[in-house]
Parts: structure tokens; sequence; C-alpha cells
């Protein structure tokens, strides 16, 4: 899967994607997306 890919499926749901040097060679890749808390009393198979 392609790093553009990526970047806009993180971003479709209101995340965020960026990357680090990592020490010697390479590169650290980071993201986060936003935490719901489910409705109280709600399952997921609902």
């Amino acid at each position: 899967m392609g790093l553009a890919s990526c970047k806009r499926i993180i971003e479709r749901h209101g995340g965020r994607i960026w990357i680090d040097p990592a020490s010697g060679d390479g590169t650290i890749f980071h993201f986060t997306l936003p935490a719901h808390r489910q409705a109280e009393g709600r399952t997921d198979d609902e």
C-alpha cells in the first residue's frame, strides 16, 4: 500500500501521519487516529 493511500485513509478518519529519521539508516513512521467512546449500553453488533 502506498504512503499517499495511507495518508488519505488516516486523514479521512481524523488522524495524522508523520515520519522521523531513525538513528543510522531508515525512517520511523508514526500515525494517530482519534478514539471514540462507544455509547452506553451499545455493542459492536448493533
